[in-house]
């Protein structure tokens, strides 16, 4: 795209999506009116650090690309509701990412994410979670701060142990845990009081908490 394209200071919604795009101009932060964007199948390996600028952002569509990583200005997206990431080549995320204070939805199912950060608990909106096939072999403590949190998908990972903290997750309703290398489940687990789907097949466990 041209460096021109970020004078299109009135675009809202903006449809990209199923082109052959392996980068973004800079100038692309300067979409300062745009509230959905589809940007997914192509070929994005980064995106600018300027994207963070997109403050009125609310929806965002970028599965089936190339991204290895975020840039760091990406938790200035502070409007973000739906975050679509799966089937990238994430290994991790930024900081930052816990300022997406208004996320509802979060799809970052087959990537290669090995750990989280600190930040994560921080997404005290969230309600959908998808992290399934990616090589997560443990969770942050703050995970347990997703207290809007009602669906998690976590299987076809690598999980060894889960933090003390999840039994934080108050609203859990569905979980899926399956295809992970859990030897056990933290004491806490019991504190899931709101659960009617869980999913442990395929794991290590020898015992359950008391």
């Amino acid at each position: 795209l041209p460096e021109s394209f970020g004078d299109l200071a009135n675009l809202v919604t903006l449809e990209l999506y199923n082109n052959a795009l392996a980068s973004l101009p800079e100038s692309f932060g300067d979409l300062a009116s745009l509230v959905t964007l589809y940007l997914q199948n192509n070929a994005l390996a980064s995106l600018p650090e300027s994207f963070g600028a997109l403050a009125s952002l609310e929806e965002l569509y970028l599965e089936d690309n190339t991204l290895e990583s975020l840039p760091e200005s990406f938790g200035g997206l502070e409007s973000l509701v739906e975050l679509y990431l799966s089937a990238n080549a994430l290994v991790s995320l930024p900081e930052s990412f816990g300022g997406l204070a208004s996320l509802v939805t979060l799809w970052l199912s087959a990537n290669a994410l090995v750990t989280l950060p600190e930040s994560f608990g921080d997404l005290a909106s969230l309600v959908t979670l998808y992290l399934h096939e990616n090589a997560l072999a443990s969770l942050p403590e703050s995970f347990g701060g997703l207290e809007s949190l009602d669906t998690l998908y976590l299987n076809d990972n690598a999980l060894a142990s889960l933090p003390e903290s999840f039994g934080g997750l108050a609203s859990l309703v569905t979980l899926y845990l399956n295809n992970n290398a859990l030897a056990s489940l933290p004491e806490s687990f019991g504190d899931l009081e709101s659960l009617v789907e869980l999913e442990l097949n395929f794991n290590a466990l020898a015992s359950l908490p008391e």
